[in-house]
């Protein structure tokens, strides 16, 4: 399951990016070393948070399931729709 939102997360990149995405679980999303700036993240959580039927900032004040592709697969996971996965 995991697998299959990371490549959900990745179709997702690819609109917001508008390029071929096929990143990793250990991908880092927030912090150094990032690929994101801080506008394409808000569109990129923007459209996850759509998506996945979650509200990211209620349920993860500390943004901390941002951190890698692979935190936010395991918190959407926990607290998304996985019903919503290729819509």
């Amino acid at each position: 399951m995991k697998e299959t939102i990371i490549g959900e997360l990745n179709r997702i990149l690819e609109e917001v990016l508008l390029r071929a995405c096929h990143y990793g679980a250990d991908e880092i999303l927030l912090g150094q070393g990032s690929f994101l700036d801080s506008v394409t993240v808000l569109a990129f959580v923007s459209k996850v948070e759509e998506q996945f039927g979650v509200d990211i900032l209620e349920e993860d004040l500390n943004l901390d399931c941002l951190k890698t592709l692979g935190t936010l697969a395991e918190f959407l996971q926990a607290h998304g729709k996985s019903g919503e996965l290729g819509q």
